[in-house]
């Protein structure tokens, strides 16, 4: 969703093809596809642990989501920073 509108804000055609997903941005970068898979593996697991801790704590759905976007965004931001590290690497070899 986050890639379809960053596409449709920039004028880009979104029923075209593109490379914009963070999964292919990993390949590119030179992650293999067992790296990338375990990336999301992570992704998932942490959305799940947060959820069932929210369920044994009794937390409000408003908290349990923003936990989930708050871990999820960090991740997010460390697999960009290892993409960017890996890009420049790559640049200099």
């Amino acid at each position: 969703v986050l890639t379809f509108l960053k596409r449709l804000f920039r004028g880009e055609k979104v029923w075209q093809p593109h490379r914009e997903h963070i999964y292919q941005k990993l390949v590119i970068a030179g992650f293999s596809h067992s790296k990338v898979t375990g990336i999301y593996g992570l992704a998932s697991a942490i959305v799940v642990l947060v959820l069932i801790i929210a369920l044994n704590y009794s937390l409000s759905f408003e908290m349990s989501v923003f936990a989930v976007v708050v871990l999820e965004t960090i991740l997010l931001i460390s697999v960009w920073q290892l993409t960017v590290k890996t890009s420049k690497t790559a640049n200099v070899e």
